[in-house]
């Protein structure tokens, strides 16, 4: 049986037990509230929803990439299990609200969460495990520059998911012969191509991994991204790629808008308990104001004053001039550094979502400094301005704290490239789960 007929078979059973226990937990929590007895009409009324519930909970399962979970941390799987059973709550307590039929204490809904998180955790965790010895380690040639395969090979080595074994790398081929021979050589499930190659060299190890059916990772340059969501028409009978650039339609705009005010509202008076408490703590920790603007860039190189939690002390680049913080940065105040961690100190942004200076997903606003700095180095980073800047974006969910700024980049690029107000959702879930994983919050 190949690896992907058992991926497909654990998958099928891992959601089907996910929906026993799900459903598990709600019964118990039934039979805890009511002292072991199932009070009729009330269970009656559950059954009628079950399903939804259920579907809900599989669905954020999904969303959060646990039928994946091989591919990911150990810390990610127990964030994103933890985030999936919290989101449900809500999720099941609305559609409480709906079906005004579904009616019982709410109590049932915290009992239920509780016992979940208690099932769950150890349940997906146990699942990881049996994935990742199921899967194993996938066999990799890494094909590149010198410097590149190098780097590419730190990258895996410092992933911590053992997804691939690095068994073979070939620098700099000068022919497709040589690469010919160091597959014969090293036998690899998968090939992972780097950026530094010729054009006509990567095409023609393309065509030789797929025709031997050797499944392959490309690191893309900019360009590539860009073309990536291409449309392709025809002129005649000549196939051509269509691109309209980067900003969004109208219509996309006017419902990305619409999002961003209903969701920061929403957002803005959950958190407030949140923030009146993170102001008290800020002001007792150090001196210094509570807020800190900063000038910020958005889309088409406008300007505007980001509103921020002050993390550093006082007048912090006052010698420094502008510098951007490092992970064990010494102007960090106590506080600073827990607010930075949990992403805290972000949420006075809410108010430049509401104000139209940015939206909930999308580049992260730089300072004017850096973005001359960046353009000046990379001249596309000037494409990225044609969004309005985000709370969070791809580049935060999908990179690392010390993920490069030309890697965030191609990340905000390929946001822009595939913008869909689903793909928003989607990232503000798995912000979510990053406050939880260390190396993941920036």
């Amino acid at each position: 049986m190949d690896k992907n007929t058992k991926l497909k078979l654990l998958t099928i059973s891992s959601v089907l037990i996910d929906a026993v226990f799900l459903n598990l937990g709600f019964v118990a929590a039934f039979l805890l509230r009511f002292g072991f007895k199932l009070p009729e009409e009330n269970f009656i009324a559950y059954l009628t929803v079950y399903p939804w519930v259920t579907l809900a909970g599989l669905l954020l399962f999904n969303v959060y990439g646990l039928y994946q979970s091989y591919k990911r941390s150990r810390e990610e799987v127990i964030a994103s299990t933890v985030w999936a059973i919290v989101l449900l709550l809500p999720v099941a307590m609305g559609m409480a609200f709906f079906f005004r039929g579904f009616a019982f204490p709410r109590t049932v809904f915290v009992v239920a969460l509780i016992l979940q998180l208690i099932i769950f955790i150890p349940w997906r965790l146990w699942l990881w495990r049996l994935e990742k010895k199921v899967f194993g380690a996938r066999r990799l040639l890494l094909i590149g520059g010198h410097k590149e395969i190098h780097f590419t090979r730190d990258k895996i080595k410092d992933n911590k998911i053992d997804l691939f074994e690095v068994t073979g790398k070939l620098a700099a081929p000068g022919s497709i012969e040589e690469v010919k021979e160091a597959i014969n050589k090293y036998r690899p499930e998968v090939v992972l191509i780097g950026n530094n190659l010729p054009d006509k060299l990567k095409k023609e190890i393309l065509l030789l991994t797929l025709s031997e059916n050797i499944p392959v990772y490309v690191i893309p340059d900019y360009y590539d991204i860009v073309l990536s969501q291409a449309k392709l028409e025809s002129i005649g009978d000549l196939p051509v790629f269509y691109l309209e650039g980067l900003s969004l339609p109208a219509g996309m705009q006017m419902v990305k808008r619409a999002m961003d005010i209903l969701l920061a509202l929403i957002a803005l008076i959950l958190a407030s308990p949140i923030m009146l408490v993170t102001a008290l703590l800020i002001k007792l920790d150090s001196e210094g104001p509570v807020f800190y603007l900063q000038e910020r860039v958005t889309e088409n190189g406008r300007k505007f004053y980001c509103y921020k939690f002050r993390t550093m002390v006082k007048d912090a680049e006052k010698l420094t001039g502008p510098t951007l913080a490092t992970e064990n940065d010494p102007r960090i105040t106590r506080v600073g550094r827990i607010l930075r961690a949990t992403r805290i100190d972000e949420l006075p942004q809410l108010i430049n979502v509401l104000k139209g200076d940015m939206s909930l997903v999308g580049p992260r606003p730089e300072r004017p400094f850096f973005v001359e700095k960046f353009t000046g180095e990379v001249p596309e980073y000037a494409l990225r301005l044609k969004l309005k800047s985000g709370l969070t974006g791809l580049a935060q969910v999908e990179g690392r704290y010390s993920t490069s700024f030309e890697d965030k980049l191609k990340y905000d690029l390929l946001y822009a490239k595939s913008y869909t107000p689903l793909k928003d959702l989607e990232i503000i879930l798995h912000t979510l789960k990053v406050i939880l994983i260390k190396d993941k919050a920036s």
